[in-house]
């Protein structure tokens, strides 16, 4: 029997999997967690041999956790199990270079999810051999989500004030600055101007809202926030400093 913890921030899906996690006798589900940062203490406690996580989550997303395993418990090495509904380049080059086990993009049907656990807990199922997961690989087909959904989930492991129509402009920013990048070097001329318009609401409001979102995740520091601008003076991070950063981090 092997022993798995499961961690991923939608409650409703966690339900779900944990269920079909207990009555599969090939399987010990030690605990789920909703958070990045639960799912470490419940690691650091279990050492559970299966870890199936969600890329996504509050306080600290999967990669920062398969990161910290590999450099904190160093005597460790789990079956790692990645869900995302993001399958961008830049997440499987992360997956790629941290050696994680196995990737499925979201949304996944539980019985894919329990066919590849019990394929991983030595109990294959015959009846659904074809739904597997794919090991990591760069020839891995993905489909990428839209600009909007990468920059909504960006802001989310930011901390940032989603429900704030600051964060709507923010994500109007983006999308403008990956489609064309002279918009970095036009924030006041150009850019502002146009997610005004866009809005039906000023330049100024525009560039004081995306201050006043900066500002709450200065606040909030989240280790993701902390790893993203961990070159940066955080307490003196600019408009155009913050845009360009998360365009650079989209884009790779």
């Amino acid at each position: 029997m092997r022993t798995i913890l499961i961690a991923d921030d939608n409650k409703e899906w966690l339900s779900i999997l944990s269920a079909a996690i207990r009555q599969e006798p090939s399987l010990q589900l030690v605990t789920a967690a909703s958070t990045g940062r639960e799912a470490i203490q419940y690691i650091q406690q279990h050492q559970p041999e299966i870890i199936v996580l969600d890329i996504i989550m509050p306080e600290f997303d999967g990669i920062f956790i398969v990161n910290f395993i590999k450099e904190k418990m160093t005597d460790y090495r789990p079956i790692i199990y990645m869900l995302s509904g993001i399958g961008t380049d830049s997440i499987i080059k992360s997956l790629n270079e941290l050696n994680v086990d196995f990737f499925n993009i979201k949304p996944v049907d539980v019985r894919t999810v329990m066919t590849n656990l019990k394929r991983l807990s030595g109990q294959p199922d015959p009846q659904s051999i074809s739904a597997t997961a794919t090991p990591i690989d760069k020839t891995t087909p993905v489909l990428a989500p839209s600009l909007e959904k990468q920059a909504l989930s960006l802001l989310r492991n930011l901390d940032a004030p989603l429900h704030h129509l600051s964060s709507k402009y923010i994500v109007d920013a983006l999308i403008l600055c990956m489609e064309n990048n002279n918009f970095l070097q036009m924030l006041t001329k150009s850019l502002y101007p146009r997610i005004a318009e866009k809005n039906d609401t000023t330049a100024a409001a525009v560039e004081r809202n995306i201050r006043y979102t900066i500002q709450k995740m200065q606040k909030s520091n989240s280790p993701f926030f902390q790893n993203l601008f961990a070159d940066c003076d955080i307490e003196k991070i600019s408009n155009g400093q913050f845009l360009s950063t998360l365009v650079y981090h989209l884009k790779n």
